[in-house]
């Protein structure tokens, strides 16, 4: 099982050499998730979201460096954001329900990307609000967003239909 991770052109222009061609046959329990760049003081963070739950996760200053171990940093910043959301999952179980990440081209999903947009809207009012890079407190940022409910999911928030997703999982 594969998880893949369809970037946005401007992240593409980033990490093109990572970047592989799609051809996925089975994907992971947790599904597809899609992932776009924002910067804060000029510093690199990725904003990724699920594209079934909506779920955000922030992965904060990842350099080029760090593509090459993509699968372990970003598994080990969802495992991180589940515990800062109380959301109770073994971390074994969580590698077994993502299985191995494929960084992809777009796949133009209209309605992922606008709730990477309106994210990245309220991340843009909180880059003022913290001022600096240091300041800014990535995890419940992104808490946040996951609490924000949504009509999409008849008023549950993302965080409630990722649990839900997870339970299904098992």
């Amino acid at each position: 099982m594969t998880t893949p991770i369809y970037i946005s052109k401007k992240l593409e222009k980033l990490v093109s050499k990572y970047v592989s061609q799609p051809t996925i046959e089975s994907i992971s329990k947790l599904g597809k998730w899609n992932g776009t760049v924002f910067y804060v003081n000029r510093k690199k963070c990725w904003l990724i979201v699920n594209a079934e739950t909506k779920f955000s996760l922030i992965i904060p200053d990842l350099k080029a460096s760090d593509i090459k171990n993509f699968q372990n940093v970003f598994l080990d910043n969802l495992y991180s954001q589940f515990i800062y959301e109380n959301i109770i999952l073994d971390f074994k179980e969580l590698k077994k329900y993502i299985g191995e990440i494929n960084i992809l081209p777009t796949d133009g999903d209209r309605k992922t990307i606008g709730t990477q947009n309106y994210y990245l809207e309220n991340i843009e009012y909180w880059k003022y609000e913290y001022g600096t890079f240091e300041n800014m407190p990535f995890r419940d940022i992104a808490k946040r967003l996951n609490f924000t409910p949504t009509e999409v999911f008849k008023w549950k928030n993302p965080r409630e239909v990722m649990i839900t997703k997870i339970k299904t999982c098992a």
